[in-house]
């Protein structure tokens, strides 16, 4: 291969591979800011779903806050019973952390102590908010915890973990693998063109040697005088051997 013919190849190669590498560096840079993006928007939505929780308990402790006397047991069931967003329950505390009014009335009833459940916990040491908690079996949980000043009593509403951040988790999931995916084509792609545009250049060079071959052996045998390893006239320095002469005819000279 000439030198400058080889020279321009290899050069070609060489760009076209910084091309690729220089494009998988732009998607990578494009998945991990859709992370950066995804793990901004979870906390940001997170912070929502606490704060929705929040508004839920506020409005329950206003509607036991707001009673002219002491609601009775059958209004609080029925107040806690229709109160919270899908998928949570809300329940009623005294400020010994036992039930008051909760869905499951058997368990009000009995007056059941809730003091394992880290919201109650946080409302008895004087806490109130939103957040993620564990309840009194040990699950993990998100929801708020509001006192109700006038009795002396605490609202709680919670969900599961998993349920509240179902949404949140399967977008994270599906993203996730929409990286994972764009990471492994471009890289298969850029393995594939950089295949198929070495194997005509090492197909080509490998041609190019076998030609330069060739074209050595034709100069050989054009300096003898041939072509293609044919014999060809003998050289001009022998001597070519002189006819018979004739009877009767002259000698020539």
């Amino acid at each position: 291969m000439r030198p400058a013919r080889r020279s321009g190849f290899l050069r070609t190669r060489l760009l076209f591979k910084l091309m690729l590498i220089f494009v998988l560096l732009i998607v990578i840079l494009f998945e991990a800011t859709t992370l950066a993006t995804l793990s901004i928007g979870k906390a940001a939505l997170s912070k929502n779903i606490q704060e929705s929780y929040l508004r839920s308990a506020n409005e329950l402790a206003d509607k036991v806050g707001s009673a002219a006397g002491r609601p009775s047991p059958d209004t609080l069931q029925n107040l806690v019973a229709g109160n919270g967003r899908a998928g949570a329950i809300a329940f009623l505390v005294d400020n010994s952390g036992a039930l008051i009014a909760h869905p499951d009335k058997k368990r009000a009833l009995q007056h059941e102590l809730m003091t394992r459940n880290g919201a109650v916990a946080r409302l008895l040491a004087g806490q109130a908010g939103a957040g993620e908690f564990q309840d009194e079996l040990g699950s993990a949980m998100v929801g708020a915890y509001v006192p109700i000043g006038k009795f002396g009593w605490a609202v709680v509403v919670e969900e599961p973990i998993a349920s509240a951040y179902f949404e949140m988790r399967r977008l994270e999931t599906n993203s996730l693998l929409f990286v994972i995916a764009g990471i492994i084509l471009t890289a298969l792609t850029g393995i594939f063109f950089a295949r198929s545009i070495e194997k005509p250049i090492k197909s080509l060079h490998a041609g190019d040697r076998g030609g330069l071959a060739r074209r050595a052996r034709l100069s050989y045998f054009d300096r003898l005088g041939g072509r293609d390893g044919q014999a060809g006239p003998p050289p001009s320095n022998q001597m070519t051997p002189r006819p018979a002469r004739q009877p009767g005819a002259p000698d020539p000279l």
